[in-house]
């Protein structure tokens, strides 16, 4: 099942709650707001994936170089 995240109700949030950017670390969130699942992230602890979402809809993605060609 693919899940779109809710960047509307997000940036709401980011705004009223005077944010800049949510950066998400657990390998759920990282899954939900990049729409990407990386495996090494859920087996491999240790191996992390950041998903940076800023309040103005920009988005980033911070992998280990071998995961950047799944995201």
């Amino acid at each position: 099942m693919k899940t779109t995240p809710a960047l509307t109700a997000l940036q709401t949030m980011m705004e009223l709650q005077k944010l800049d950017a949510i950066v998400s670390t657990s390998p759920e969130n990282f899954t939900y707001l990049a729409g990407a699942f990386v495996t090494t992230i859920k087996t491999i602890r240790p191996r992390q994936a950041h998903m940076i979402l800023t309040r103005d809809g920009r988005a980033r993605v911070v992998v280990c170089s071998v995961e950047g060609s799944i995201v």
